[in-house]
């Protein structure tokens, strides 16, 4: 693992990109205050009124397309437990557009990014981290952090305003990396191999749950989490062999229920590992 760059506090002079969540939904029932300042009182209160907000983002996942894998984990622990907005529309369905949507609130003829890349498009698009959900939240008295894929074209050490912990993909070509890649982690550049464990899922988890258990308990916080897209046979393809014959034992069963009929696996079938 190698590790380069500049500590963040030397990059608080920069000034200009950042991103995150929909201002729809966090909001709470009264409007959130700009304090200058946020002593451990002023905390308190916070935490008693605002919601801690962790937010997972996956890419990809068509409803309208059977040969992706269902995520059965995510199903049973967050879906079945959550709400379901049924008639929920996406403005701009594309990766980049909507996460600026996402970290701003505003359409793509406010934020400027209509595509993942391009003119208007991708990060060098984007000109409006001053004010976004983070910037808010933490003048609110959150402590925040952004975990993973940030913006498609991403390759800087700056580090957008608003954030107290950065740890995201730098100069991935899609946004993000299963294997080899690089991670901006508070303005040191992190580089990461071919090893069990480097497998970026994990590696973001481990920091996402870091962040979570290190936040003292009278500070509400903000933990936008994004992996790579959401490729699933790419992935496959990359993953350890134990993992690649559970993955592929998903598939049978989605097969099985009528759901991937006619789809062949990408390889041959191993043994399933237990567990």
């Amino acid at each position: 693992m190698a590790v380069t760059g500049t500590p963040r506090w030397r990059l608080a002079g920069l000034g200009l990109g950042l991103m995150l969540l929909s201002i729809l939904l966090v909001a709470p029932t009264r409007s959130i205050a700009r304090p200058t300042s946020h002593p451990a009182s002023a905390r308190s209160e916070a935490k008693a009124t605002l919601p801690n907000i962790v937010l997972i983002l996956t890419d990809d996942e068509r409803w309208d397309r059977p040969d992706f894998p269902t995520l059965p984990n995510v199903e049973s622990s967050l879906v079945e437990h959550g709400v379901t907005f049924s008639n929920g529309f996406v403005v701009n369905s594309l990766c980049c557009p909507s996460r600026a949507s996402i970290l701003t609130g505003q359409y793509s003829h406010s934020t400027l990014v209509y595509d993942n890349g391009g003119q208007y498009g991708g990060f060098r698009s984007f000109h409006q981290d001053s004010s976004t959900i983070a910037t808010w939240l933490h003048a609110a008295g959150y402590r925040t952090a952004l975990l993973g894929k940030y913006l498609n074209g991403y390759n800087k050490l700056y580090i957008p305003p608003g954030w107290d912990h950065w740890n995201a993909f730098k100069g991935a070509p899609s946004g993000g990396a299963y294997y080899n890649y690089d991670l901006n982690d508070d303005g040191l550049v992190v580089h990461h191999g071919s090893s069990d464990a480097d497998y970026s899922t994990d590696v973001l988890a481990s920091d996402a749950d870091s962040f979570i258990r290190g936040t003292d308990p009278s500070q509400p916080l903000l933990a936008p989490r994004s992996n790579d897209p959401g490729h699933p046979v790419r992935e496959l393809l990359q993953r350890p062999s134990a993992v690649q014959a559970a993955e592929l034992q998903r598939g049978r069963c989605l097969r099985q229920a009528g759901l991937g009929a006619g789809i062949a696996p990408p390889f041959a079938p191993g043994p399933v590992a237990p567990g």
